[in-house]
């Protein structure tokens, strides 16, 4: 069974509710309709203002790509040097909602030793936070959110301890690579029990964080 551990799941709902985007490791996309490779991504460009395939990925830092070899990454990837200010943010060039965004995550504290990814990922619908996740799970392995309602915003960072992570907010200093981001209609997800029997731990979230700009 494949390593993973969830220390808060979803501020709003869980698997299988309507009530808000629901966070979970594995694929959450069906039909594609924007993916970004980072394949021409060269180290030194700017992240700031960086967009593929009609989606924005960007951090306010340089690039550092190609350094590490991790699981399910291929080509060069999407990753701050020496880490930023700021989580990774996903969005639709011009605005817009999507019902459904994954991504192959891995961590720049890899080359302390450490296999597991220590996350922390929130999902907005426009200025309200409708989803968010802190725990750890593979580097390289696929995470996403699904919500039928639609999101309008991403925000992933990935930090050196779980507790850092547990405890990050969306202006907190992380490390996250990432590659392989898609946006697009939802996929057939699993139900609460079927996570569950995965040995899932889920714990709703007992407070709201306002969105940091």
């Amino acid at each position: 069974m494949r390593k993973f551990g969830i220390a808060a799941f979803c501020l709003i709902g869980f698997a299988g509710s309507s009530l808000g985007a629901t966070f979970v490791v594995g694929s959450t996309v069906g039909t594609v309709s924007n993916i970004a490779t980072f394949d021409n991504v060269q180290t030194g460009q700017d992240l700031s203002a960086y967009s593929e395939d009609g989606m924005n990925v960007t951090v306010a830092k340089d690039a550092f790509t190609g350094w590490y070899l991790f699981p399910n990454f291929s080509g060069n990837f999407f990753y701050p040097d020496g880490g930023a200010n700021g989580a990774n943010h996903i969005s639709l060039v011009g605005g817009g909602s999507f019902a459904a965004c994954d991504w192959n995550m891995g961590s720049g504290y890899v080359l302390n030793g450490d296999p597991n990814c220590y996350f922390h990922v929130w999902a907005y619908n426009g200025a309200s936070l409708v989803g968010e996740a802190s725990g750890f799970t593979a580097m390289g392995d696929q995470v996403g959110f699904y919500d039928a309602a639609g999101m309008t915003d991403i925000y992933v960072g990935v930090y050196a301890n779980l507790g850092t992570a547990q405890d990050a907010l969306v202006a907190s200093f992380q490390a996250a690579a990432m590659d392989n981001v898609r946006i697009g209609s939802a996929s057939a997800v699993p139900e609460p029990t079927s996570m569950a029997a995965l040995g899932l731990g889920i714990a709703a979230l007992a407070r709201k964080r306002r969105k940091l700009a």
